[in-house]
Parts: structure tokens; sequence; C-alpha cells
């Protein structure tokens, strides 16, 4: 017999309010909890230095973002 649980998050839901409920809600395993100390540390890492660095975002409401994105994508691939 197996129980299901249904969360009020979805997969790939990335949102800020996505990560201030019960992180076993994300598939979150452990001892931490949202606020511990090394997690709220390691959050705030991640969102001074994860991605790539200098990578030029096409914001979609800009006029001309098509042909931007093309552009970049050709000489970046």
């Amino acid at each position: 017999m197996s129980t299901t649980t249904t969360s009020s998050v979805r997969p790939g839901d990335l949102s800020e309010q996505a990560f201030l409920g019960d992180l076993s809600e994300l598939g979150w395993q452990g001892r931490f909890k949202h606020d511990d100390d090394e997690v709220v540390r390691l959050r705030e890492q991640l969102a001074a230095q994860a991605g790539i660095p200098q990578l030029e975002v096409v914001d979609p409401a800009e006029p001309g973002f098509a042909q931007r994105a093309k552009a970049l994508l050709s000489r970046d691939g």
C-alpha cells in the first residue's frame, strides 16, 4: 500500500514563493530546514555567483528582442 502526497509546488517552479514552504515538497531530504544558516548561506552564494558570467539576457519586452536573440545565438551558439 503506498501513500501519495500532493504538493502545492509544481515541478520546475523556481519562483521565490515556491521556496517559502516546506522543502520536502520540492523533494528535499535530510536534516536541513529552509532557514538553517548553512542553507541561507548557500542560497545567497548561488544567487550571487550562479549562472554564466557576462551572459547577455534578452528581455522579450524590449522591441527587437527576437532579432537580438538571433544575433546572440549566431554569435555564441
